[in-house]
């Protein structure tokens, strides 16, 4: 199908009014400047850009376009006016340009290349508004089929083709394309010199477009797919209404972060709670490493007497051999000597042994971390590190509280029988349950 001169007319009206279209390089030649031309609006200067063009993008291969006039409006009665010249283009009784004819032939011309059958649905003024000192009036449409979906992929451009070459060859001075995709793909596939800009493409006039270039591919994001934006981006928020097939918005994307980051928190302390508690469960008294690294009182295992009879079998021994007077002393020597080394080798190797678990108790004491101790278990770990006992200001001394706080937390602690509190003199002596405070002199 060949374009009639009825067709390049109506091009010729839309190019004069703002709309980045034109028939082809011998039609358009003789247009001028385009924007620059419009005079629907005498009274108001265009913004920069004064015509965006946002061809909003669906996953089912439909794009929703808004063709937006762009003008500077400043003071109350500037306002005022451009609000009446608003009403009366939507009224229809002011005439910006836009048409649902003029869609429908370049839908038609774009079918006819492709082979696939383009509609253009729900076009109207949809829009108008004030803000900023811009005034915006929006001409928006559904066309259909407008790309080409395959699989998990869409396929945009070759319905910006025609039997001719392109109906969109060119954007003028202070006119903008916007290109965006949907919210559930990613634009994978872009024109050699193009790059995204916040997920989008950006193309800002004077720009001439040979037939094809216009070509973009969208694809849904696989889970270790990531869209990045290049740098040198320009704000595209005067392109247009956003469709809300879009996205979410920030401050909800922005909400649901914080709340993960307050999840993975909350799990990470309780985590590391339980671990202490299972630590602290399974890795025994701490008493019992105390008293095998600093000494305390000796665990009741028979090791001191045996080490004691030893000693004492060797000094008889001696004595025996010393005296060599008669047989039964020499004999009595030798048995006494045999019975003393046997008792020694046991002894040895019993005191090894307790070396060895002391020494194991003590690694494990050093490795413990008394921050991650109550103020409880640190008073207890003092005491046994001390003999058991301590006068009430040394424990104030090595934990660096308050008095006040080291009163209160012994009277508990003495409320639940965990220690014994004596009160000598003007001063407390802290002890162990277990121990004996009936010998304590002033020189604890």
């Amino acid at each position: 199908m060949r374009f009639r001169p009825a067709f390049v007319g109506i091009l010729l009206l839309l190019v004069a009014s703002g709309v980045v279209v034109a028939a082809g390089t011998t039609a358009s030649s003789g247009l001028g400047s385009g924007p620059a031309a419009a005079g629907a609006a005498p009274s108001f200067d265009r913004a920069d850009p004064g015509l965006a063009v946002t061809v909003q993008l669906r996953e089912n291969g439909d794009a929703r376009w808004h063709i937006t006039h762009r003008f500077l409006v400043n003071g109350t009665n500037e306002t005022r006016a451009f609000e009446r010249f608003a009403a009366d283009v939507r009224a229809g009784d002011r005439d910006l340009g836009a048409s649902r004819e003029a869609y429908e032939r370049f839908a038609a011309a774009a079918s006819e290349t492709t082979e696939r059958d383009m509609q253009i649905r729900d076009a109207s003024w949809t829009s108008a508004s004030v803000e900023n000192g811009t005034g915006t009036v929006t001409y928006s449409f559904t066309w259909t089929d407008f790309g080409r979906v395959d699989g998990d992929r869409v396929f945009v451009g070759d319905a910006f083709r025609s039997p001719d070459g392109t109906w969109f060859p060119r954007l003028y001075d202070g006119q903008r394309l916007v290109i965006r995709p949907p919210s559930e793909l990613n634009i994978v596939g872009t024109p050699p010199d193009k790059g995204l800009n916040q997920r989008a493409l950006v193309w800002d006039g004077y720009r001439e477009f040979e037939p094809g270039y216009l070509s973009v591919v969208l694809e849904r994001p696989s889970d270790t797919t990531t869209t990045t934006t290049p740098p040198g981006s320009v704000n595209t928020s005067t392109s247009g209404p956003v469709d809300p097939d879009e996205g979410l918005s920030p401050f909800l994307l922005g909400v649901g972060f914080a709340l993960l980051l307050v999840f993975v928190g909350a799990g990470s302390y309780f985590l590391a709670r339980w671990q202490t508690r299972q630590d602290e469960d399974g890795g025994g008294s701490p008493s019992g490493v105390t008293e095998a690294s600093n000494g305390g009182h000796p665990p009741d295992d028979g090791a001191g007497a045996t080490a004691e009879s030893a000693s004492s079998a060797g000094a008889t021994a001696g004595e025996a051999a010393g005296s060599g007077s008669d047989a039964e002393s020499a004999s009595a020597s030798t048995d006494a000597t045999a019975s003393t080394d046997a008792t020694r080798g046991d002894a040895d190797a019993t005191a090894s042994g307790a070396a060895a678990a002391g020494a194991t108790e003590t690694a494990d004491d050093d490795e413990i971390d008394e921050e991650l101790l109550s103020d409880e278990e640190r008073v207890l770990r003092l005491l046994e590190g001390n003999g058991g006992r301590m006068k009430q200001a040394n424990i104030v001394t090595e934990t660096g509280w308050s008095n006040a706080k080291v009163s209160q937390l012994l009277s508990g602690m003495h409320d639940d029988e965990e220690i014994q509190k004596l009160r000598i003199g003007r001063e407390n002596l802290i002890a162990l349950p277990d121990e004996n405070v009936a010998d304590f002199g002033d020189d604890e």
